[in-house]
């Protein structure tokens, strides 16, 4: 029993289900049932289902959940539509998915994405090492993210506080000495 092209195209290109087993369960099904419109619109019903359950297990609940889940609904609404056959069931249970699980939207300022830091190294004993090695520092601080910076930041006050210790300690020692 061959499956009709908008079928194939829906449940394997689109849903992304395993061939062999839709196959399967195709044959399977049409056997048992018949190749009656209101078997064919049970199998197809059937594992929508499956699969609608499948991806909501799955599926990390980002920012793309709810998009990809209301895009399923949505384009099996539309293959039943096409086909005649009656979708209100579905159209409930997307307008009630919709109401259970509001988009999530990231805030762009705090999750800004940058750039992977470089961490190669190389060997400073070298001219071409040490540029290369300062290269990388300058641009690990360029393309870093404010915590990375302010981190160095506090380094830098630091290191400059105890130079300047240093500094004083040894005017103090000079003049001591005299």
């Amino acid at each position: 029993m061959q499956i009709e092209q908008e079928v194939y195209t829906l449940f394997v290109l689109k849903y992304k289900v395993d061939v062999i087993s839709f196959e399967e369960d195709f044959v399977r099904f049409i056997h048992k049932n018949g190749h009656a419109k209101q078997a064919l619109v049970k199998f197809y019903t059937e594992q929508f289902d499956r699969i609608i359950v499948s991806y909501k297990q799955s599926l990390p609940k980002d920012q793309y959940y709810s998009y990809i889940i209301t895009s399923f609904y949505k384009l099996f609404i539309k293959f039943l539509n096409n086909q005649g056959i009656e979708s209100s069931k579905y159209l409930k249970a997307l307008r009630r998915f919709e109401r259970n699980n509001p988009e999530i939207i990231i805030d762009e300022a705090s999750n800004h994405s940058y750039p992977v830091l470089l961490n190669k190294q190389y060997n400073l004993s070298t001219n071409y090492g040490r540029r290369k090695a300062r290269e990388q520092a300058f641009y690990n601080y360029q393309n870093g993210s404010p915590e990375y910076r302010s981190e160095y930041k506090n380094i830098e006050a630091i290191t400059w506080v105890i130079l300047i210790f240093i500094a004083f300690t040894i005017t103090l020692l000079k003049i001591a000495c005299k």
